[in-house]
């Protein structure tokens, strides 16, 4: 999935279109990242497993001048906003480098170096309120679910009664309580308890 190219020595880099998949693991998702940057006419494109970004400095220090990074969310280069602003004044801006983003609600092609200063900050707290707080939340329940998966564990309601309760429950129905005591005893719905004791031992 990832090609990489680097200027020859002594040749100044042409401008490109370079694209960047940040690998999640989740194969869907790496997939739609990869689709949407052939979609948009990228030449180039590279990809390493997230949250890693060293082939994405390699690349970026090969751009020339006029060229552009395209991403399709800016949770792909960034896991914070110092993250993203070191990204954009840093690195794109002194290369004359376009960021593109390709879905979200700063999507377009943005170039910082034309930017006032009030509008670059404007600019990276609307992208980190708009795309990262809800990307990067997106991102750690997924991660949540998959590193649950991988140790055995799926996600999903708990049980609202558990096997102790019932068993205590089971006992106490024995010896003559009703369902509804029981079940302010346990501190669960009555009809949630009934459900549970009508289920096979």
């Amino acid at each position: 999935m990832s090609s990489e190219k680097r200027p020859v020595a002594g040749r100044r880099a042409i401008p490109t279109r370079l694209g960047y998949v940040s690998l999640t693991g989740r194969v869907a998702d790496d997939e739609a990242q990869q689709a949407a940057l052939v979609r948009a006419d990228c030449r180039q494109i590279v990809s390493e497993p997230a949250p890693h970004r060293v082939r994405l400095r390699a690349a970026v220090t090969g751009l020339g001048s006029g060229s552009t990074l395209v991403i399709d969310r800016p949770v792909r280069v960034a896991r914070s906003l110092r993250e993203l602003r070191t990204l954009l004044t840093d690195v794109l801006d002194p290369g004359a480098i376009d960021l593109q983003i390709l879905t979200g609600a700063w999507s377009g092609v943005h170039r910082m170096r034309a930017a006032p200063t009030t509008d670059r900050t404007l600019y990276t707290a609307a992208v980190l309120i708009a795309d990262l707080e809800r990307d990067l939340a997106r991102e750690r329940t997924l991660d949540g679910l998959a590193e649950a998966r991988a140790r055995g564990r799926v996600g999903g309601r708990p049980q609202a009664v558990s096997p102790a309760a019932l068993t205590v429950a089971r006992r106490l129905r024995a010896a003559g309580q009703s369902v509804a005591a029981i079940a302010g005893r346990l501190n669960v719905a009555r009809s949630t308890l009934y459900r549970a004791l009508r289920r096979q031992p």
